[in-house]
This record gives C-alpha cells, structure tokens and sequence, in this order.
C-alpha cells in the first residue's frame, strides 16, 4: 500500500509533551519484517497488538477494521488520494495511545482509510494500518536494513559519530526530500521506506525531461498497487543515479503512466525505494532535517526486475492473475488476466505467501522453470514458465 497524500491534523512539534519513552530510557528498538519490501512492525493501540507498515512518506492511518476493534468515534472527512488513479473514502478519529516497543505517542489524530485493495498487495498478510512521519517528527529513526530493526532515539540526546553520509532534507508534505540525479538529469527525490521497489519517478519530472524517449522502455505494466488501486508503469534502467556522493548503478526505474493520483505531482523528482534504501542502513533527524545514509552487507547488491511478467493478488486461498506483460514469460506460457493460480512448484497456494512467491520471481535466476497449476474458465491445466530478465 502507500500513503495518502495529506497528513492527519495539525502536526505536532517535538517539543509537545505528546510522546515519551518508558523509564526514562533515550532510546528503543523494535524488529521489523520485510513484506513485499515493505517494513512491517508491530504495535499496540490503546493497549491491543495491531500490524502496521512503517512509512517514512505516511501519515497515521487505521483501517475501519482496527477503529471498530477499539470502539472508536470515526468522523467523515471526504475522500482522499494516494499512488492509485482512485479517490477512497475517508473517516478521522483519535488513538489515545500508539505504543512501538517502548516509545509511546499519545492522544493523536488517525485517518481511517479501508485496506479492501491489499490482497494485491501483501496476500494475506496482516496489515491494520500505517504510521511513519509523525514519529519521524518525534524521534530520530534509525531503519536498521541488515538487522532488521527500528531504532528511535530522543532527538535531545541524538549525537551522531559513525562514518555514513550525511544529506540534508526539506520537506513539501510527508515525505524527506534530497537533491539528486539520474544519468545527469537533476531533481528532487523522496527517501520513501514505503515505496517497493528501486526507483519511481513521478509523471512531470518523467515527462519534461523526455525521459520515455531517451530510455525507450519495452516493458509496461502493473508494478504496484496501493490506496487508490494499481500502478501502472513503463520500466527501464538508469545508468547512474546519484545522491550527493552515492552512486548507485543499473537501478531498476519505474516510469508511471498514471493521469491522476499522487504520482502526477511536480513537487520531486520521484521516490528512492526499499531495493535502493536497505542497501544501506538509514537515520532519519527530522530535528536537524538530516537522512544519513551507512552502507552495509547489501550495498552494491544486483537490482532486479520480476522475471516472470504477471501482477498476481490473493483471493482467498488462491493467487489471481491481474496483469500480464506482453512478450513476457508468462505471456509466452499462456497466461491471462482473471486466471487463477492454484498450485506453484508443486504446492497449493493456500499454504504459500504471496510476497515471498512475487519476491522468488524476481531474486531467482534466470531459466529457473517454475511449474503452475492454472484454473481457466473451470478448466484446470499445467504450464511452465522460465524465468528471464526482462530488463
């Protein structure tokens, strides 16, 4: 999923007596999961365990589902937008505690926005809500990507010593924005943690730059999904792309195609993703507006693109067929939009996880074969699709 495009309320400063952590303690530490390459921690409100995806682009949002669950008073507030083309309902209400381990946040504004759409994305995996800005703003946040763990530290008692690099931000929204560039082509780019991939480049910077003339893009197709339905994009690969210092190379790039939503913005360039943010270690000072970047066991790692073709969901205990990219593998192996996968390599779906499947196509070598048991219009056959790089 992604974030809406607006924050919840008035946003608090970090002198506001609404955040602590237990005894007195500088700082705290929680694990997180990788989902779909996204960060998944687990959190308490109002003193009950919920699943929330960590977003340093977000604001506070619950589902309804979480909202009943705490027998909350929802408000109407419209409708709101995210990376998707759509507009979703949205409803405002107040958590008297948020608990991360041992960091609380007290007495703040939710937007309660419905996660209907995130069978697309993250299968059946858990996911109640999303915070990320808001504690940004509080703590200094580091996103720890070869241990995988949050650290938050008070901001008063924040002092940095080791050797990463250092980036100054602004920001225009939610998201923390630096000064970089693709190939020689300078723009602004958002450190998003809830973005999935490498790179996402937004429709104006894309467009007035020519940049789908100069990189030609041969394959096209659902790459994401998140509030307001699908991402549709072309992709391609940037030679160099560029922050400060850094110099990331062959970076997987999307380039949307929407007409609507978050990504038809001027204000950045685009946004850095997980496959290019847990190459390193990552601190975020939102009080000094400074992101520092160390490397670690992952930089340089190859950057790869799913070398399959296909946009699968999850409908209950089988995988849909939601997109297919033309002249793919999975074209060439006779897929369609609408069938229903029931079997992979042998094993019924209902006891696989969505993400880890879309991440094995993607991380395992190319002409690895992967056997598919297929249901088409009540008819059941096999086919196999070999894996390939598509770009």
């Amino acid at each position: 999923m992604a974030a809406v495009t607006t924050s919840c309320g008035q946003l608090s400063k970090l002198t506001t007596p609404d955040s602590s952590i237990d005894n007195g303690k500088i700082s705290t530490s929680v694990a997180f999961d990788l989902i779909d390459n996204r960060t998944f921690i687990d959190v308490k409100f109002n003193g009950k365990p919920f699943r929330v995806l960590f977003d340093s682009g977000a604001g506070y949002i619950i589902t309804p589902e979480v909202a009943k669950a705490l027998n909350l008073k929802v408000e109407s507030a419209g409708q709101e937008g995210g990376v998707g083309e759509k507009k979703v309902d949205s409803g405002r209400t107040h958590i008297a505690d948020m608990q991360i381990g041992d960091l609380h946040v007290k007495n703040h504004e939710f937007a309660v926005i419905s996660f209907a759409d995130a069978p697309n994305v993250f299968g059946s995996a858990q996911i109640d809500g999303i915070i990320g800005s808001e504690v940004l703003e509080r703590f200094v946040t580091k996103v720890d990507y070869e241990n995988n763990r949050l650290e938050f530290t008070r901001p008063d008692k924040f002092k940095y010593t080791g050797g990463g690099i250092k980036f100054s931000y602004t920001k225009n929204g939610l998201v923390p924005l630096v000064n970089g560039e693709i190939d020689g082509v300078a723009g602004v780019f958002g450190i998003d943690t809830g973005a999935r991939s490498s790179l996402l480049l937004f429709g104006p910077f894309t467009d007035n730059n020519n940049l789908r003339t100069k990189y030609a893009p041969k394959v096209e197709g659902i790459t994401g999904w998140g509030i307001g339905g699908p991402v549709r994009s072309q992709v391609t690969r940037v030679k160099v792309f560029k922050l400060g210092s850094l110099e990331i190379y062959n970076v997987v790039t999307r380039l949307p195609l929407q007409k609507s939503g978050a990504l038809t913005t001027s204000k950045m360039a685009g946004v850095v993703g997980a496959d290019v943010l847990k190459q390193f270690n990552i601190t975020f000072d939102d009080s000094r507006r400074e992101v520092i970047f160390e490397k670690n066991r992952h930089f340089g790692a190859a950057d790869t693109f799913d070398r399959a073709g296909m946009w699968m969901g999850q409908t209950g205990k089988i995988f849909e067929v939601l997109d297919v990219i033309a002249g793919s593998p999975a074209a060439e192996a006779g897929l369609k939009v609408g069938d229903k996968i029931l079997a992979i390599d042998g094993q019924d779906t209902d006891k696989l996880l969505l993400p880890e499947v879309r991440l094995k196509l993607k991380t395992d070598p190319p002409q690895k074969r992967v056997q598919l048991l297929v249901e088409t219009n009540g008819e059941r056959r096999r086919i196999t699709i070999t894996l390939r790089d598509l770009v």
